[in-house]
């Protein structure tokens, strides 16, 4: 995660689920953990939630979010490894292989195509699938 480091945050205030989280804890104001972008799939449950249902609900949250092209670009720059940054972790984990992985959110970005759905889409076009 180091290099996060000197990669602007300025966009993170727009995010879906920085609204999402502080409503959360003020509705469960003893809830001391993870929000849900925090956690990956094979995680503990969360409030009695499997691991994978709360990152699907994240998702489902991200993908209507006004900054989710800026969060996945700061999660390939900033060589995230957990947590979900507009897309799964997996799918994280593949495109921060890609040479043109900025280039592929770009793409996204310019056909208003969730990251999510655009990276499946890419990565099994190049897998054959």
């Amino acid at each position: 995660m180091d290099a996060a480091i000197g990669l602007s945050r300025d966009w993170m205030d727009y995010g879906s689920c920085r609204q999402w989280s502080d409503k959360f804890r003020r509705e469960h104001p003893s809830y001391i953990g993870p929000t849900l972008w925090q956690i990956n799939q094979d995680a503990a449950p969360i409030l009695g939630i499997e691991a994978r249902k709360v990152v699907e609900m994240a998702l489902v949250i991200c993908g209507g979010c006004m900054v989710r092209y800026d969060c996945a670009r700061f999660a390939v720059e900033g060589r995230m490894r957990g947590g979900t940054w507009a897309m799964s972790m997996k799918q994280l984990d593949w495109l921060q292989k890609q040479p043109d992985a900025l280039d592929l959110i770009r793409q996204a970005e310019e056909t208003n195509t969730e990251v999510q759905v655009f990276v499946r889409d890419v990565k099994r076009a190049r897998n054959g699938e």
